[in-house]
């Protein structure tokens, strides 16, 4: 959104287009910035660079906006952009006023925003592919060491003024086995980080090629139970879809 903008601007000295009348007279056109309206806050520098190309209405204190602040901002905005926290389901999108053109959700997916329903009222919803993929694969790693580590509860008792090192010492996890459910964007980026702790990592994703799992280096596993079956630890990276919701049940974990 923001790279469109910029590169229609760089093709005029001009902020905006002057437009012309039929006899070629130029006419002063609109100078009214397309509302948008960020229902959370994001980093600094898209904030800043969003109040310089529009008009733009932000969450400086990231407090989450119920569903009737969601309703009342679809009524007035050209642009909404939410996080994938905030639900646009049909009940928010059948009251959005006309001038509603676009969600930009920010973030990797759009399972919050009901496509079928912004499709009918002729709203594009896109989201931002890269936005997080590499904070979301760090937080992956960091998760992974800290259950190893037993980091949470470990911390927990010297909170309350206990020392059982030897308690909670944990394994390492250099020779374990990562098993990775879906090799996206971020899975692979997990991949790639646990192969560098020097982890043994295979991987389950019906819709990758065989070659593309030896180019990344790890395992193909052809099923979910070998994944469950030789894994320490597991991860999963994909979409939240009525076949992936609760993948990992009681019946999993016995495997």
């Amino acid at each position: 959104l923001l790279d469109t903008e910029r590169m229609s601007l760089a093709r005029s000295n001009a902020p905006y287009p002057r437009a012309r009348s039929r006899h070629g007279i130029k006419m002063p056109s609109s100078t009214k910035k397309p509302l948008v309206i960020v229902t959370r806050k994001l980093p600094d520098v898209v904030e800043t660079r969003m109040s310089e190309l529009f008009e733009t209405r932000l969450n400086l204190d990231d407090k989450p906006m119920t569903q009737a602040e969601l309703v009342a901002a679809v009524k007035v905005a050209d642009v909404l952009v939410p996080t994938v926290t905030d639900r646009i389901d049909r009940s928010v999108l059948t009251q959005a006023g006309p001038q509603l053109r676009l969600i930009a959700n920010f973030g990797t997916g759009v399972d919050n925003v009901d496509l079928d329903a912004a499709t009918r009222r002729g709203i594009v919803v896109v989201n931002a592919p890269e936005s997080n993929s590499l904070s979301a694969a760090e937080h992956t790693i960091a998760l992974i060491m800290a259950q190893a580590r037993n980091v949470a509860p470990a911390h927990a008792r010297l909170v309350e003024g206990a020392w059982e090192r030897s308690k909670f010492g944990g394994i390492e996890v250099t020779g374990k086995t990562l098993g990775v459910v879906g090799l996206g964007r971020i899975g692979r980026l997990v991949a790639e980080r646990a192969l560098g702790l020097r982890m043994n990592v295979i991987a389950y994703d019906p819709f990758l090629a065989e070659g593309r799992f030896r180019e990344l280096g790890v395992g193909h596993a052809e099923t979910l139970d070998e994944i469950y079956a030789a894994s320490d630890f597991v991860t999963l990276h994909m979409p939240a879809t009525p076949e992936t919701r609760g993948m990992i049940n009681a019946e999993a974990l016995k495997k």
